[in-house]
């Protein structure tokens, strides 16, 4: 990961209402919310969130043109108290930024 991807990724958590946001090698980043019970949300519920929070950032401050959504899903797995958020059920969103 590169210093300028570090930053950025750090700066993006706080902003990105996640539980989780990380990078992958290729630059692309990955945001996740954990849920037990869904109630009446979707995936594509927490994709418009992040859109949001990502359209409301200024270009001119973060140093970024534009960003694109790549793939967003749900991953549903059985509970299990004090699993890391990836091992969980959970929503998840990939995108890249230019």
């Amino acid at each position: 990961m590169t210093s300028k991807t570090a930053t950025l990724l750090r700066t993006l958590s706080e902003m990105i209402a996640a539980d989780k946001l990380s990078a992958n090698k290729a630059g692309e980043f990955i945001a996740r919310r954990s849920f037990f019970y869904r109630n009446g949300k979707t995936a594509k519920n927490f994709e418009a969130s992040v859109a949001s929070d990502l359209s409301g950032l200024d270009p001119k401050v973060f140093g970024f043109s534009s960003f694109t959504i790549l793939e967003s899903g749900e991953i549903d797995k059985p509970f299990r108290g004090g699993a890391p958020i990836e091992k969980q059920s959970h929503w998840f969103v990939r995108f890249s930024i230019q």
